[in-house]
């Protein structure tokens, strides 16, 4: 079962792809922690379910089943990113925050 659809937005929560990068060598383009994507398609064959994301295309690498596929990432990597009223609220939370002086001299500016 898949945990994302296409066109979803998530985040990578884990970039360590050093096993990875000693396999597939050169020429992947890795996922960032912490950035957001776009999920573009599914593997499902292989060990584990993989994700394919909008703005990285890579090249074909042979998989553990022996199979050649692009090269995607394993869906635990990623967790769904936060919604607008997610973010916004955690926005309002950051404002009451603000220390007054500097709600002051933003009056004065």
């Amino acid at each position: 079962m898949a945990k994302f659809k296409p066109g979803e937005s998530v985040v990578c929560i884990d970039d360590d792809f050093k096993w990875a990068i000693e396999r597939y060598g050169p020429g992947i383009t890795w996922p960032v922690r912490g950035r957001c994507y776009v999920v573009r398609s599914y593997i499902f064959r292989g060990h584990h379910p993989a994700i394919l994301l909008q703005g990285i295309v890579n090249p074909k690498v042979r998989y553990l089943d022996r199979s050649m596929r692009e090269a995607g990432f394993w869906e635990e990597r990623f967790e769904k990113a936060p919604g607008i009223e997610s973010l916004t609220r955690i926005a309002d939370e950051i404002s009451g925050r603000v220390p007054m002086h500097t709600k002051k001299v933003k009056e004065e500016a």
